[in-house]
């Protein structure tokens, strides 16, 4: 048979707007995937090549422990195997003749399948844009029909906190009307409890799985369901018998590691003795004051009050003559300058058969202590610990900290960066004055 082949150039994310998610996509970075279908029967044959795709998404993720992929592959595979059914007329239609909106979603899943086989991007968004992908050929599934579909179902994930069981919920078309069992790894079947056509649910025992809390774990859970066929009888219906996997996941007793570190910003007090030299005073038979002023951010260290004042003499500087430094003037002093008096005479000087006078003159300054805080930074001791679901950690802090790094590896492998507030579904740090809050919280799912 003839084949078209069909080349698409795609961007990766993928945008998620309907009809219009290829025509969105063509920005920078690109991906090429060729899917080959035939003129005829080429819907159905193209079909079966994702579902192939699919189920090869399912191996490689278990094989290699990465549970969201394989979730969504498998949710995917039901979606895409429940459209199938409901759309039995459009099998022997040509790929190209699909309508517009149909064309799109499945060429987005087979691009998605061989970016996730080829380990294009990061795994984790991957299976979240399979998600999305998903839900939107599931909301394209017409709602009549007598086949029933498995199409979602929640929670996913187990934690380790439920001491007893579980509800387990299923979602679908027409799921009253199928007789459903899934069989627990200790090979007992449980029947499901119908809640209304597209709901039903059961409850799995948390002792039939084989939980090791030190670890991350997944369980594959069997659903067979039988369900009225396409195919109809000319008396009597016909049923078939439709086998599922479902995967179950269970979170070890610790969520993640913790490392903390952090720069500290303060100010540091440097003190000295110091003599700030008032200069030269001059003057007959008289007292004179000045101010010892100090620059660079300096201040005279009078915290004590009166009782630091026997910390601070008037010095001599420098030469002089007929003068003396006599004494500091408290009253007017502060931190920023202190007053210090010299006491000056006359000098007289005989110069046969002259006698001449001048001013007394006297070099003087005060010593003292001498104060001035410094912008310092330094680093936080670093610390680091577990996280614990139920369990906030409280770290304290110091009340000077200026900036903090919070490298978080969840039990996901996935590896995180904090340096503020944050949150995601599943954990939030807060930051207060002289604590740091990390509260984890538990999952319903790895993939949003």
């Amino acid at each position: 048979m003839k084949k078209l082949i069909i080349i698409l150039t795609m961007i990766l994310p993928l945008i998620s707007n309907g009809e219009d998610l290829l025509e969105n996509q063509l920005k920078s970075e690109r991906f090429s995937f060729s899917l080959q279908v035939g003129m005829g029967d080429a819907t159905g044959v193209a079909i079966e090549q994702i579902k192939n795709g699919l189920q090869d998404v399912i191996n490689k993720s278990l094989d290699r422990a990465d549970y969201s992929l394989a979730k969504a592959a498998i949710q995917a595979l039901g979606a895409i195997d429940a459209w199938k059914e409901a759309n039995l007329d459009l099998l022997e239609t040509a790929f190209d003749q699909l309508d517009k909106k149909s064309r799109n979603l499945f060429t987005n899943m087979s691009v998605l399948i061989n970016q996730a086989n080829e380990l294009v991007t990061n795994n984790l968004e991957t299976s979240r844009q399979i998600v999305e992908n998903t839900n939107q050929i599931t909301e394209s599934i017409p709602g009549s029909g007598k086949r029933s579909f498995i199409l979602r179902y929640f929670p996913s994930v187990l934690s380790p906190l439920i001491a007893d069981s579980v509800l387990i919920t299923f979602r679908g078309v027409n799921l009253e009307k199928a007789q459903i069992g899934v069989t627990l790894p200790d090979n007992t079947v449980r029947k499901v409890n119908i809640v209304g056509p597209q709901e039903v649910s059961f409850w799995l025992p948390i002792s039939a799985l084989p939980i090791d809390q030190s670890k991350h774990q997944v369980f594959e859970l069997k659903v067979n369901h039988i369900t009225r066929d396409g195919n109809t009888a000319i008396f009597w219906p016909k049923y078939r018998n439709v086998s599922r996997t479902i995967l179950i996941s269970s979170l070890p007793k610790q969520a993640a590691t913790f490392a903390l570190t952090g720069i500290r910003s303060f100010e540091n007090e440097e003190r000295i003795i110091y003599t700030a030299d008032m200069g030269r005073f001059s003057g007959t038979n008289t007292s004179v004051e000045k101010i010892a002023n100090l620059a660079n951010g300096y201040k005279w260290d009078l915290r004590g009050g009166v009782s630091s004042h026997q910390n601070f003499r008037i010095v001599s500087t420098g030469r002089g003559e007929a003068g003396r430094c006599q004494e500091i003037i408290w009253n007017g002093s502060n931190e920023h300058g202190i007053i210090g008096r010299a006491r000056l005479d006359r000098i007289r000087q005989v110069r046969f058969p002259d006698v001449r006078y001048s001013d007394g003159y006297k070099h003087c300054g005060i010593e003292g202590p001498i104060y001035r805080f410094i912008s310092t930074t330094a680093g936080l001791e670093p610390i680091s610990g577990q996280l614990f679901w139920g369990q906030d950690e409280i770290i304290e802090l110091p009340t000077d900290i200026s900036e903090f790094t919070l490298s978080i590896k969840s039990f996901t492998g996935e590896d995180k960066i904090i340096t503020n507030n944050y949150s995601d579904e599943f954990l939030s740090v807060s930051k207060e004055r002289s604590r740091l809050i990390i509260r984890t919280k538990i999952p319903t799912d790895l993939i949003k």
